[in-house]
Order: structure tokens, then sequence, then C-alpha cells
């Protein structure tokens, strides 16, 4: 009982020192990007695989992957630096490298702040 009691208090003590908690950024690690939005239908197209699949939220894409969204829809993926573009309907685009894309039709728009 005075173990649980000690470990309680430990416990406590260590989470009244930790910084608040900050709202979880979608984890780009190990991919170029992560669809971390759709409204309507995205698909993706992995560079290995012959046809298209539907995208979901927290799909990571790597180089050569593409992404399309369908009309009257939309979908944001977020890049490696943490800059989120959105892809608006009927539009169409490949992971390039790491950072980059090459957009094959409609309208993408992004939000990149200046740094500090």
């Amino acid at each position: 009982m005075v173990t649980r009691t000690l470990l309680a208090v430990a416990l406590c003590a260590l989470g009244a020192s930790l910084p608040p908690a900050r709202a979880q950024e979608p984890s780009v690690a190990g991919a170029s990007a992560v669809v971390t939005a759709i409204v309507g239908t995205a698909e993706i197209k992995r560079a290995d695989a012959p046809g298209w699949e539907k995208a979901k939220p927290g799909d990571r894409l790597a180089i050569n992957d593409w992404i399309r969204t369908a009309k009257a829809s939309r979908a944001t993926i977020t890049m490696c630096g943490g800059t989120p573009m959105v892809l608006d309907a009927d539009a169409q685009l490949r992971i390039a490298s790491d950072c980059r894309v090459h957009q094959d039709r409609g309208r993408l728009s992004s939000a990149v702040s200046s740094p500090t």
C-alpha cells in the first residue's frame, strides 16, 4: 500500500513538472506527406501499385505517390515541413521529392508562415 502511494505521489510530481500538452501535429516522419483531412472523395495511387485506392486521414504519402480529389471534394495533406496543402475539387498531384509536389491538374493552395 505504501509503495502504491509513493508511486502515485511521484507520478503526480512528475506530471506537475511537465510543460502543458500541445495539440499533436500529424507525424510526417518517414513520409513526404500525410493526408490530414478529406471532404468528399479522394484517392491515392502508390508508386509501386497499379491502381487507385480510397484515401483516408492518416495515410502517409511517399515520393512518387499520387493523390487526387473528385468533383465537389477537397483533401488536405501536411508536407514534411508541417505546411498544409489543400487540393480543391478535381485536383491531382504527385509527391515529387521530400517537401516538393508536382501538380498535374486542379487548384492547390497552401499557407506558409515566415520563419521567426
